[in-house]
């Protein structure tokens, strides 16, 4: 799937039980924060930029912010796949 965060936008802390989720930033500028505990404080942070990329495995917490001030794209592949 192709997400797109507005600038300053944000997706809320998450986890995919089972699916490695797949990621490549298409264009724009943020934050992917892993292993994310409850009150939104990260153990990692990567600072994502076009061309950037890589896996989440299942069960690790993430978010994700906009830090730039155009739209962050990101095309996220799950597998095995969401619904």
């Amino acid at each position: 799937m192709l997400v797109r965060v507005a600038p300053g936008g944000v997706i809320p802390r998450h986890v995919h039980d089972v699916a490695t989720e797949t990621t490549l930033v298409v264009s724009g500028h943020g934050e992917l924060r892993l292993d994310v505990d409850e009150n939104g404080n990260a153990k990692n942070v990567v600072q994502w930029e076009a061309g950037r990329g890589g896996s989440i495995p299942p069960g690790l917490y993430h978010s994700v912010q906009n830090t730039g001030d155009e739209p962050l794209e990101i095309l996220a592949i799950h597998s095995p796949p969401t619904r």
